[in-house]
């Protein structure tokens, strides 16, 4: 089975992780920001290589981005 890198959205004030944009907004409007989830040990990255690369993930590994 593939590894899927998690979309989720963290608030800019309290560093919340959230499943929704929606959720995030709701929690601390108006600015939240979308991060990937490392697939090893679930930190939240800016962007997708940073999750692929916090743990060292092989890419061929990798089967998609989750839409969230």
């Amino acid at each position: 089975m593939g590894i899927v890198i998690e979309r989720k959205w963290r608030c800019e004030s309290c560093d919340a992780i959230h499943d929704t944009e929606d959720s995030a907004t709701d929690c601390c409007p108006p600015t939240v920001h979308e991060v990937f989830l490392c697939p090893k040990c679930g930190s939240a990255c800016d962007d997708e290589e940073g999750a692929i690369d916090c743990c060292d993930t092989d890419r061929d590994d990798i089967v998609s981005t989750d839409d969230g």
